[in-house]
Order: structure tokens, then C-alpha cells, then sequence
């Protein structure tokens, strides 16, 4: 991919999307601007961003990190899933090394930031992004992101040279700054792995990896529909479902129910929707999740516990659960390999879109359409529990089989081989 309009247009992929075009606002807004005075606040924040990073690094204020770098395994994190999913790496592999774009931090670890020092390669790349206005469809809705992510292909390539890292491994595949690493160490030669997070929605970008550690089938066939998939491709189930996959919820009442919100669910109709709950089921304990990020406050009943979704793991909190209502988020699949029900139920009418990861499709889970719908599905399936894992097998590939639970091996196995052998892509 040596045609720099085509690598551009790939790191903003995301950007593109006729999905996140339908999000409501406060979601959007994670992506780009949602009003012109927005995106031009966007716009001369993220410049005057990049000419600080640029200064300090041409006058050799930035920390080198060179010992800590230098022919290490990065491990890429942009939040707490991200450094969830890879930290089991470093028990295989002691020549890792934290790396972020951001302030990202986590209590006791070493987490290195790499910011991308774009600023003259940016203005180098305006004429590029002046012709992105006049020729890309439905710019005018994220060009304020398009233009922080010019001259961010070349700045990873000057961070990746300077450092030389063994491989990468991601765990994110679409913000700017990791499409822009990622391209930047394929142009290199430098190995690349991915290891799946959450589960894949179809209008992520397409697979660039030396190779690709996905979940199951789902993943697979998001992926190819997206574009051609570069690299292997391994179906390995869930590593970061290892410590808890063998213990599964065989609880034949449902007394434990969990609401899981994230930023395209209405906060106003999570409360109406948990008050006719407690009227239905008064027996039942009530918890609410809401997504990591999501910052929003709301109004619980005293009776309604509440997950802390930045310190505690989904897993830790679906067992505690017999079943969990939610909308557009993964925790469906990863409640029925728990052997958790799941519903799915969208908290209003502005979040976006329909069954967003096909679960409700695919017959993983069942839709409410409203309040009385749901009561009637949960009345339902307190009198049985059919086949949740057997529907779970299309997300997670290793479920029934004997490799359950071991795919933290699998990644290592494979991996050590892939850097043996110097894997990079063709």
C-alpha cells in the first residue's frame, strides 16, 4: 500500500463509517466533531498539539526511551480492554513493553507514551487532505478528524525506525494512531500481531497483520467482508476469557439480573426501564454497568447496585449474574459462553443501529422491543436455559473443544513460532 491517498483513506476508516454516522451525538463525538464550531475547536487543538510534540522532539526534549524500546515486543494499549486483552503476553514473552498513544496509565505498570510527532509532516500533507474536501463523500462530517490524522503515517514510521521494535501487537485495529502504526510497521517489515478485544462490528477496517488472532467465525467473516485479509488468521477463542471459562453460571433461577448501558443508550429510559424491572421482579437483585467511558450520571434506585466498570472485568461482573439486559455491546457473547442469559434491548430511539453485531441474527440472544416485551422474554426464560454455549461456538471458536480455556497458549505457541521464523508480511 505505497499510494499515500489510499493509506489515509485506510487510517480513517472508522472515520467513514455509514454506522458511526448514525450514532447519537454523544457517541459521535468520541470519532469527530458534531457541529462545525466543533470540529474547528478539533481542528486547532489538534494542531496546536502536534507543533508542541514536533518542538519538543526536534530539540530533543522528549524522553528516550531507547532501553526500554529498542528490539522489544510493544504491546499497543489505548484503554483498560486493550491492556486486558494483551497483558497475558508478558507471561510468555519477557521482552514486552507497554506502549501508548495517550495518557493511558495503569497502577504498577510501565506504560511508555509514544506520541506522533506530525506537525510538518502534516503541513506537508495538505494539499493531500485539501483534496480529501473536495473529492471524498461526506467529509464535511469528519474532516476535522482527517485533518489530525495527516503526517501521522510518517511520524510512526520515524518512531518505529528510531526504535526498532521486534514486533507489535495491537489489540485495536482502527483509532488513527494504531492504523497509522500499523501501516507504518508493515511498510517496515516489522511483525505485527492482533488479538481481538470485543466483538468485531462490519465496519471495521480491514486485516493488515502478520497475523491475526481472532475469536471465532463471527470475527472472520466481519473481517473478509471488509476487505482482503493480509496475514494468517487464527481462530482461538476468548484468551482473556481463560481464568473464567470453565466456570460457568448453573444457577436454574433468575435472581441476579445486570443492565450493561454504554454512550449510545439513553440514560432516561435505562431508569424507566429499571423502575417497571423492580415492579415486575421484586425479588430479583438489580446491578448496573454502565461502559467504561461512559461518564453520564443517572438516578439508580437505593435498591440497585452498580458495577464499577473501570476496576471491575466483565467476567468478574456476568458472574455474578443469571442474566444481563444490554443493546449495541459484546458483552452478549460473552455472557452466553458463560452460560449467562442475555437479552437485547435498545435503550431508546436514537441508539443508532439494530442489532449492530448481528447477535440477534444469528440467534445468539433475543430482542425486546419495549418494557413489557422484556418482562414477558425474562418471565420466559426463568423456566429454562437451552443452548447458550452451542449458539456462542460461531463467536468463540474453542468452546467444546478441548483447546477450552487454553487459548492464552495457543497465541503463545503460535506466536513464538511467527517471531521465530521472523514473520512479517508479504
Amino acid at each position: 500500500m505505497g499510494n499515500k491517498r489510499e493509506i489515509y483513506l485506510d487510517i480513517l476508516h472508522i472515520y467513514r463509517s455509514e454506522m458511526v454516522a448514525t450514532f447519537p451525538q454523544i457517541a459521535r463525538r468520541n470519532f469527530y466533531g458534531t457541529s462545525f464550531l466543533q470540529q474547528l475547536k478539533n481542528t486547532l487543538l489538534s494542531l496546536l498539539k502536534s507543533f508542541i510534540v514536533s518542538m519538543r522532539t526536534l530539540f530533543g526534549l522528549q524522553k528516550n526511551h531507547k532501553k526500554q524500546l529498542h528490539q522489544k515486543h510493544w504491546l499497543f494499549v489505548i484503554g483498560s480492554n486493550n491492556y486486558q486483552s494483551l497483558r497475558f503476553i508478558n507471561e510468555f514473552d519477557k521482552q514486552t513493553t507497554y506502549v501508548t498513544p495517550y495518557k493511558f496509565k495503569v497502577k504498577g505498570e510501565d506504560i511508555i507514551k509514544l506520541e506522533l510527532a506530525n506537525f510538518f509532516y502534516l503541513l506537508f500533507r495538505l494539499p493531500l487532505f485539501i483534496s480529501f474536501l473536495f473529492k471524498e463523500k461526506n467529509i464535511g462530517r469528519y474532516w476535522d478528524t482527517a485533518f489530525r490524522g495527516m503526517g501521522m503515517y510518517e511520524s510512526a514510521l520515524d518512531i518505529i525506525k528510531k526504535y526498532q521494535p521486534q514486533c507489535i501487537t495491537f489489540s485495536n485495529d482502527h483509532t488513527l494512531e494504531a492504523r497509522a502504526m500499523i501501516l507504518a510497521a508493515q511498510t517496515l517489515n516489522i511483525p505485527t500481531f492482533y488479538i481481538q478485544h470485543a466483538c468485531i462490528r462490519a465496519d471495521f477496517p480491514p486485516l493488515r497483520f502478520s497475523h491475526s488472532f481472532l475469536e471465532g467465525q463471527d470475527a472472520l467473516d466481519k473481517y473478509k467482508n471488509s476487505g482482503s485479509v493480509r496475514g494468517g488468521v487464527s481462530l482461538i477463542g476468548i484468551p482473556r476469557m481463560d481464568p473464567y471459562i470453565h466456570q460457568k453460571n448453573t444457577n436454574s433461577k433468575i435472581q441476579a439480573i445486570g443492565i450493561c448501558s454504554n454512550l449510545l443508550d439513553d440514560i432516561l429510559l435505562i431508569e424507566a426501564t429499571l423502575t417497571a424491572l423492580i415492579k415486575a421482579f421484586p425479588k430479583v437483585q438489580f446491578t448496573y454497568r454502565p461502559h467504561p467511558v461512559d461518564s453520564r450520571p443517572i438516578n439508580l434506585p437505593s435498591s440497585v447496585n452498580r458495577s464499577n466498570s473501570k476496576a471491575e472485568n466483565p467476567f468478574d461482573f456476568l458472574q455474578k449474574q443469571d442474566l444481563i439486559i444490554a443493546g449495541n455491546t459484546s458483552i452478549h457473547y460473552e455472557a452466553a459462553t458463560l452460560y449467562v442469559h442475555a437479552v437485547y434491548f435498545k435503550f431508546g430511539s436514537l441508539n443508532g443501529v439494530d442489532d449492530m453485531y448481528g447477535f440477534v441474527a444469528n440467534g445468539l440472544v433475543q430482542e425486546a422491543k419495549d418494557n413489557q416485551d422484556l418482562i414477558k422474554i425474562i418471565q420466559h426464560l426463568e423456566k429454562e436455559k437451552k443452548g447458550l454455549r452451542l449458539k456462542a461456538q460461531y463467536y468463540n471458536a474453542t468452546l467444546g473443544t478441548k483447546e477450552e480455556g487454553k487459548s492464552q497458549l495457543i497465541v503463545a505457541k503460535k506466536m513464538s513460532e511467527l517471531l521465530k521464523n521472523n514473520a512479517h508480511l508479504e
